[in-house]
């Protein structure tokens, strides 16, 4: 398959998704968004769930050096 028809089948492709079936279209791209957005939680929650685990080490570490 040489540029032309890669080119060729790619516009078909925009077109049968973007005119024929635009529902499946929208659906589509709102699966995508959701996933982003739940890619993005699980990023945060990691963070934060990394400082946390940090905050604790530090804590220990202080209180093994300052016992009361």
């Amino acid at each position: 398959m040489n540029n032309e028809e890669k080119e060729e089948a790619l516009e078909w492709l925009v077109e049968y998704l973007t005119v024929d079936h635009q529902d499946f279209y929208d659906k589509f791209r709102d699966n995508l968004r959701k996933k982003k957005k739940r890619a993005q939680k699980k990023k945060v929650q990691t963070r934060k769930s990394n400082v946390e685990e940090k905050v604790n080490e530090v804590g220990k570490r202080a209180h093994k050096m300052f016992p009361k």
